[in-house]
């Protein structure tokens, strides 16, 4: 297997280069300049010698990077991106990668952006950029992708829970009584299959139960009997001053270059206790000990807004 790649300063028969797309959009150039210094050895190591071509595993990253940017973490969109939009036609090479492709590409090396985002700021350090001596910290809501709708107290996960036994009681009996009676295979198969799905329904409110009562030792007694779970997003939940499941993202930004240095997504509401494990963060990501941190529970500091390069 080789690799689909691309000359951005070849001209084409019709007089233009694909360089030419993004001439005045600056952070498209970026994005292809930080990328080709990145160490993708690891990445490239992933890909096996057999079948067919691919498309540069350089090339994806600095679609995503660049998306990701921009706001964009929808595989159609960017695919659509790829299709009309010159910055995103020269970061690709005019090349056409559709949603899935994108999508396995993101599924299966997510786990190596931690690294490449640790090597960007070592660049930047090393640039000179800047001194990472300056540091604002500050979190922000943000909506989950499920709504409020599938969410449970304690009581009714119980009743869930219930329920499901008593369904799970009943086809065991039909199962018994088809099989003594030598009865259709198909049907037996077919309430077998309903018993395996209530009996991995039944494992997985048991799970979210566990969760819910962990947070409800969290936060104070009169609000336990009514705080709820999410079953399709558990991770997310009901936060002060916002509409509907929410996660509460933390952000580290060095004031200088606007770089974001640390990140951390949690469920606890409060920012007050993120401050410690995000400080570490971000002494371990840059190298260097902060010598002023910015925190919003200062009233008089005013924490800038994290800026796109």
């Amino acid at each position: 297997m080789g690799f689909i790649f691309s000359d951005r300063n070849q001209y084409n028969f019709l007089g233009y280069r694909i360089d030419d797309f993004a001439k005045s959009d600056k952070k498209s150039r970026f994005v292809i300049d930080i990328v080709s210094r990145l160490n993708l050895k690891k990445l490239f190591s992933r890909y096996s010698d057999q079948g067919g071509d691919s498309y540069s595993p350089d090339i994806m990253l600095a679609l995503w990077f660049y998306a990701y940017s921009n706001g964009i973490s929808s595989t159609r969109d960017l695919e659509e991106l790829c299709n009309y939009d010159t910055r995103y036609m020269y970061i690709s090479g005019n090349q056409k990668p559709d949603h899935t492709t994108l999508s396995r590409f993101r599924k299966s090396h997510l786990d190596l952006l931690s690294e490449y985002f640790l090597q960007i700021l070592l660049i930047a350090r090393e640039e000179g950029i800047s001194a990472f001596n300056h540091i604002a910290i500050d979190g922000s809501k943000i909506k989950a992708s499920r709504s409020g709708r599938h969410t449970f107290n304690e009581s009714q996960l119980d009743q869930l829970i219930t329920d499901i036994r008593h369904d799970i009681a009943r086809y065991m009996k039909q199962c018994d009584f088809i099989e003594q009676n030598d009865s259709n295979q198909l049907d037996l198969e077919t309430l077998q299959e309903e018993k395996a799905r209530l009996e991995a329904l039944e494992q997985k409110l048991l799970e979210r139960k566990q969760v819910l009562k962990k947070r409800q030792q969290e936060i104070k007694i009169e609000y336990r009997a009514k705080h709820r779970i999410s079953l399709l997003e558990p991770d997310a939940r009901f936060m002060p001053n916002s509409d509907g499941l929410n996660y509460n993202a933390q952000a580290a930004v060095d004031t200088d270059s606007k770089l974001v240095v640390a990140a951390e997504v949690t469920d606890q509401p409060n920012d007050q206790g993120q401050f410690v494990a995000l400080h570490k963060k971000v002494e371990s990501n840059t190298y260097v000990p902060i010598r002023n941190a910015l925190i919003p529970l200062m009233p008089v500091i005013i924490i800038p807004k994290i800026c796109n390069i």
